[in-house]
């Protein structure tokens, strides 16, 4: 059996005081920049390890920081978990990933089992739209370990936000449909979470603003959303075209939705965007290698993985101290053929 390297096998080797090597291994500006280039070439040499276990039980830290989404088949998800995971890595933590499918119940799970893991902190992606005191993650606040809700910001609970302006995202979806002269605009939400909730706020604001109106009939929300957004987005779409009045132009809760709605108006022989026009969220990457490219909205999903982690970090550092941080990257319009 090899024999594990420790720190003190890589000190007698250089000569130096164990506790040089392991301030140099941790970047320490206490020491120079030409002995940490040393020790660290000497632990890569010798096939160095660091002991997780043992520096868990001294420091009380894991170096491990749980990250819960709802869909990690989706893009935009796939991506900030990508980004959050690049980030922490590079300050020697590492992500343990887990998915809900947007099942609250499968949340309270997988909380209560990374929370049981002696995780450092937690990144939620909540398939709730409010939290309850009997919630696990009611309980974080007292449990000591940082949270950082991403993308959705449940009611009833206070914790640190990073996520779009999604009310600008529905604000630039039906400036720019106006702008291109459609009227008689519509939307295809999503499920009742914060999100489609702002974005929809945003749309029927502008809309509004430009001396119109979003009537009743306008806003669909799918019936299977969640488990086949494609199907949600079909489904609604032909339900607006049997109005007597058809929209003009369709503002869909994400891109998933506005491709289902696309592929429906193809079948009913409308031409996109002549007959109808449509606008998705969130700029996945195969957007625009559709027959008909898809106009969309950025949500800019690296920086707001990025910011997670940043923030992650930073409130480790600080212990969970200072004031709630809610931080918002602006949207971004990406015009292609569809509008």
């Amino acid at each position: 059996m090899t024999r594990r390297i420790r720190l003190k096998d890589i000190a007698e080797d250089l000569g130096l005081a164990v506790i040089t090597i392991s301030k140099a291994l941790r970047d320490s500006p206490d020491i120079s920049a030409a002995t940490r280039a040393r020790v660290q070439e000497k632990a890569r040499d010798l096939g160095y390890q660091p002991n997780w276990a043992a520096r868990s039980l001294a420091g009380r830290q894991t170096n491990v920081i749980g990250m819960i989404v709802p869909d990690l088949v989706h893009p935009f998800f796939s991506a900030v978990a990508k980004t959050v995971s690049s980030e922490l890595r590079k300050h020697d933590y590492y992500v343990l990933i887990a998915s809900t499918d947007e099942d609250p119940a499968l949340e309270d799970e997988e909380v209560r089992s990374l929370v049981g893991r002696q995780i450092d902190g937690l990144i939620l992606a909540s398939a709730r739209s409010s939290i309850d005191a009997a919630s696990p993650v009611s309980g974080l606040a007292g449990s000591g370990v940082p949270l950082v809700l991403v993308d959705r910001h449940p009611s009833n609970v206070r914790a640190h936000y990073v996520g779009v302006n999604d009310r600008q995202v529905g604000v630039l979806a039906a400036r720019h449909l106006l702008s291109r002269g459609y009227r008689r605009l519509a939307h295809i939400g999503g499920r009742q979470i914060s999100p489609a909730e702002e974005r929809l706020e945003g749309f029927r604001s502008e809309i509004q603003e430009q001396g119109m109106s979003l009537p009743p009939e306008y806003v669909v929300q799918p019936t299977s959303a969640d488990a086949d957004p494609e199907r949600g987005g079909s489904e609604a779409m032909k339900r607006l075209c049997t109005l007597s009045q058809p929209p003009d132009a369709v503002f869909c809760f994400n891109d998933m939705i506005a491709i289902g709605a696309m592929g429906a108006a193809n079948e009913l022989g409308l031409s996109i965007p002549k007959d109808i026009a449509i606008i998705g969220s969130a700029n996945v990457p195969y957007g625009s290698m559709l027959r008909t490219s898809l106009t969309t909205i950025d949500q800019d999903c690296v920086d707001i993985g990025r910011r997670a982690a940043r923030l992650m970090l930073r409130l480790i550092e600080q212990k969970g101290q200072g004031r709630l941080r809610r931080l918002l990257v602006e949207p971004m319009l990406v015009q292609r053929a569809s509008t």
